[in-house]
């Protein structure tokens, strides 16, 4: 067998592969008795019949067929450890539609593999790293929350105004809409879901007024039977009350953070923000000094690994959805996106992600930068650790093996390139942004510990649930 590989654009090969007829006849010998072996011919043994009886009764071309099967696939992996290509994909195969045992099998194979990489100038590049500060009004919004979520409501006999909380019994009807009983709802008047209308009607009512409207439900509006419509609201006002906020005072501390006086919750609110700040600045510099470099390297993006990464985005976040609950097309709805314009800013990470990736892969192998045993193994635990007991020994096991080894080494090798980068660019020690101080594994890193735990022994899946508070 001969092959030889041509490069093409956008990060593709093309492999010309020739199988000599010697290869073919041998191969044929064995689709004859491969195929001879599954069919019962009358007055023979499976298996057992000759060569021309064989292709007699199944006919000529269905051997062919199951030669090419058998000789295509091996050719090809040969022709990949011959030429030294690194496939990212399936190849795409162009075949003869009727081969010949008496003449050479020729065909080819284009297939994605990764890109040739010139590393931009590392001490070239200029990234400026953000001061993260927090000021008083910072402090004092926050404070304002933590008051906001000890609001307690005070029934009250005077009108409603903005901001009370109006108890009412409601009816809402549409044409074409099924009629339904009436609802009790609690709506915070100026923050509710309900379109402007509601909270100019009912403001100025007090407990006992009926009240009846129509209003416009905007397009973005959750509710899909409602969205777009003009619908009618009837129903009574049955309370108003009044938010009453806690006093500012040691008790409020004490209650809010365990802490004696309001002097001590501000600063530990101020450190809090503060190290939620410099987690955030650094991730921020970690993406720009990833950028400067993309922008100074030369290299051409596999369009293969952007559809994967886009797919793998889509049904990560899809999946992030799901687990709160939520449709898709009900999330979108609510921030006025669709469909296409949430997949095409998905698709827009999805190369930002690659293009990352790539320079800090290529970064990693020019400073022949390593994930040792031991890093291997903490990680291994720390993954394994954040899952049930009953579930890690099974997590643990799947991350041991070769893809989970693979995957591991490989984010811990991605962490500590970032790590020098950010610092050979801007002198900054890092990261301070981590994934030992987030507690997040790298998302391949978890597809494979999920997996592992989805497949868990049932008896496994039920202790866990029994012992997990």
């Amino acid at each position: 067998m001969q092959a030889t590989a041509s490069k093409l654009e956008g990060s593709r090969v093309r492999l010309d592969v020739e199988v000599g007829p010697e290869d073919l006849q041998r191969e044929y010998a064995r689709a004859i008795r491969r195929v001879s072996g599954r069919v019962s011919i009358p007055g023979f043994r499976r298996g057992k019949a000759p060569r021309p009886i064989v292709e007699r009764y199944v006919g000529a071309e269905a051997v062919m067929r199951e030669m090419v099967e058998h000789v295509v696939p091996r050719a090809y992996t040969d022709a990949v450890e011959q030429t030294g290509v690194e496939p990212l994909d399936q190849p795409e195969l162009d075949l003869p539609d009727v081969p010949s045992l008496d003449a050479p099998l020729v065909f080819s194979a284009e297939v994605a593999v990764a890109p040739d990489v010139e590393l931009g100038d590392v001490a070239a590049l200029e990234v400026e790293a953000e001061t993260p500060e927090v000021s008083d009004e910072d402090v004092e919004s926050q404070v304002t929350e933590l008051r906001e979520m000890r609001t307690t409501w005070d029934p009250v006999e005077r009108p409603a105004q903005l901001d009370d909380v109006v108890g009412v019994e409601l009816s809402i009807t549409a044409p074409g809409l099924p009629e339904s009983e009436a609802q009790v709802y609690s709506v915070r008047l100026g923050q509710n879901g309900f379109p402007a209308e509601f909270d100019q009607e009912l403001t100025g009512t007090s407990a006992g007024d009926e009240f009846a409207f129509e209003a416009e439900i905007p397009l973005d509006d959750p509710n899909t039977e409602l969205r777009g419509r003009r619908v009618a609201f009837s129903g009574a006002v049955e309370s108003v009350s009044e938010a009453r906020l806690p006093d500012l005072d040691e008790a409020f501390a004490q209650t809010m953070s365990g802490l004696e006086t309001m002097d001590a919750l501000r600063d530990d609110i101020r450190e809090r923000l503060l190290e939620q700040r410099r987690l955030t600045a650094q991730g921020k510099l970690e993406d720009d000094v990833l950028d400067a470099l993309v922008d100074a390297s030369t290299f051409e993006v596999p369009a293969v690994l952007v559809e994967q990464e886009h797919g793998a985005l889509l049904e990560r976040e899809t999946q992030a959805l799901v687990s709160r609950g939520i449709a898709v097309d009900t999330y979108l709805g609510s921030i006025g996106q669709t469909r296409d314009e949430w997949e095409q800013q998905v698709r827009e990470q999805a190369v930002l992600r690659v293009n990352r990736g790539i320079v800090l892969e290529h970064y990693a192998e020019a400073e022949e930068i390593q994930a040792d045993d031991d890093e291997v193994v903490a990680e291994t635990d720390r993954v394994a650790a954040s899952y049930p007991e009953a579930r890690q020994d099974t997590v643990r096991r799947s991350l041991a093996g070769d893809d989970g080894r693979a995957r591991i080494e490989s984010a811990i090798r991605n962490r500590k390139a970032l790590a020098k980068l950010v610092e050979a660019v801007t002198g900054q020690a890092g990261p301070a942004h981590d994934h030992q101080a987030s507690h997040e594994p790298d998302p391949d890193v978890a597809a494979v510990a999920d997996a592992a735990a989805a497949e868990a022994e049932p008896s496994e899946a039920a202790e866990s649930e029994s012992t997990t508070p």
